[in-house]
């Protein structure tokens, strides 16, 4: 797949898919699905069309780099980055006329229900659509995807995310919600309380509720069971977003290795202990509480 910052030339036809989309959840993953397969058929180009820094001035559920692994590996060919301080203020028929059309050759596009463009969000399906005649494209809505009775959306995602309800957001993602990080050096008390953790900034993303969950880690080609505290470390009188991940039955150095950390489930809130000794005491009930967990999974 071919990553590009703004447009890169021009495009003599292709299928396009547009949005923000944000988490890549299972409604995105149709919608990709879809633009890929029709594109294959016709021989041409796929296109995800997408926009940063956030139009909403909101934190993505994904980095950058984890966002296009997925997209990716769903087969579209080109991801277009557009800037969106430099495109918000483009009136909507020339945003279809110069860059869809003039830029990207457009044959056919794929788009949600809720999908808006153009100055002021004044775009939208029925404006694509009175304007397919004219330059000769296909507009084509996705039905929503719907779980139990909630529509699929990034904002569904995000206040489950904001609740623990990981179970929950699992449906919704098509697979455990899972960020990337590189291990950096702590404090060294994890080792002082006997159990070993590795400790991670938190990226500049949307994070789960603060607390302590259940996780497995993928370190070099192997999943590993073990729990992490995604918090502030108030015990300690902290401020700053970190995680802190316990594998167990691993005691190797882990400094500047790249993990990736599924969360499968929340154990408990994130909790102000009086001392250090009741801190441990508490580490070491949820690691026992999670590794019977472990048996029955």
């Amino acid at each position: 797949m071919k990553v590009w910052k703004g447009l890169s030339g021009k495009i003599e036809e292709s299928i396009i898919t547009s949005g923000i989309f944000d988490g890549i959840h299972i409604g995105h993953q149709a919608l990709i699905k879809e633009t890929v397969e029709h594109a294959r058929k016709r021989g041409i180009p796929s296109i995800l069309l997408t926009f940063q820094p956030h139009p909403r001035s909101a934190l993505f559920i994904l980095a950058e780099r984890e966002r296009q692994g997925l997209i990716e590996r769903l087969g579209i060919d080109i991801m277009l980055i557009l800037d969106f301080n430099k495109i918000k203020d483009l009136q909507p028929e020339r945003f279809i006329k110069e860059i869809l059309v003039e830029g990207l050759g457009l044959k056919e596009i794929w788009i949600g229900s809720d999908h808006r463009f153009g100055k002021g969000k004044e775009g939208g399906i029925e404006l694509l659509r009175n304007l397919s005649f004219q330059y000769d494209f296909e507009v084509f809505c996705m039905s929503d995807v719907t779980s139990g009775n909630e529509r699929v959306s990034s904002s569904y995602v995000k206040k489950l995310l904001s609740l623990g309800e990981m179970k929950e957001a699992k449906k919704l993602l098509g697979r455990p919600y899972t960020v990337d990080f590189q291990v950096i050096k702590g404090a060294g008390r994890g080792k002082e309380m006997g159990v070993q953790t590795a400790n991670m900034d938190w990226p500049g993303i949307f994070p789960p509720r603060l607390g302590v969950y259940g996780v497995k880690v993928g370190l070099e080609k192997k999943e590993l069971d073990g729990i992490g505290n995604l918090g502030r470390r108030p015990t300690f009188s902290e401020n700053k977003l970190i995680l802190e991940v316990h594998i167990f039955g691993f005691s190797g150095n882990l400094y500047g290795k790249n993990l990736s950390i599924q969360f499968l489930d929340r154990i408990r809130d994130e909790i102000k202990f009086s001392s250090k000794e009741e801190l441990s005491a508490q580490i070491k009930k949820d690691i026992e509480r999670w590794k019977e967990e472990c048996i029955k999974i």
